[in-house]
């Protein structure tokens, strides 16, 4: 059997890759097979109780170690609780069982670009760069009334003082 991932030959009754770990073909684990799993974990997820979604994916993966999908859920799970770095590991294990998944990719490159970010706030911070300029607004509405009234009250006292 060629695995669709690597093209990398392979015994025919063999489960996973042995050059890349991806599941072959109806593969033990794949899925299909962990779906009503993968689905709880996600559900977990969606309500926000992380503990048990993580349960979860760390039970398929001793179950079935190559599955990427709980790779990727648990990378979900680390990036929506704010630990990007364990959210890498996890995108980048999924990647490695199938390298060409444009998801996880874009997942990856998602965390790592938040990463970046949080890396730059945090140095601006440590030099003393505000993060934000003085609001000017209200000073340049103060100005503009400000210049209204004194025009309005001179023409006001200017159309008094001329004779009529």
């Amino acid at each position: 059997m060629v695995c669709p991932h690597c093209f990398q030959s392979n015994d025919a009754g063999a489960a996973f890759c042995r050059e890349c770990g991806a599941p072959l073909k109806d593969a033990e684990g794949s899925d299909q097979e962990v779906y009503q799993d993968l689905a709880r974990a996600n559900l977990f997820r969606m309500r926000g109780d992380s503990k048990a979604a993580t349960d979860v994916c760390l039970g398929i993966l001793k179950r079935f170690p190559h599955n990427p999908t709980a790779h990727s859920l648990l990378g979900d799970i680390s990036a929506d609780s704010g630990d990007l770095a364990q959210a890498v590991t996890w995108y980048e294990m999924a990647l490695d069982l199938v390298p060409d998944s444009t998801v996880d990719k874009q997942k990856l490159d998602s965390v790592r670009q938040r990463i970046s970010l949080m890396e730059s706030a945090e140095t601006a911070k440590q030099i003393g760069i505000p993060e934000k300029g003085p609001a000017i607004g209200p000073y340049i509405a103060l100005v503009v009334v400000t210049v209204l009234a004194v025009g309005t009250g001179a023409f006001f006292i200017g159309k008094s003082l001329r004779p009529t």
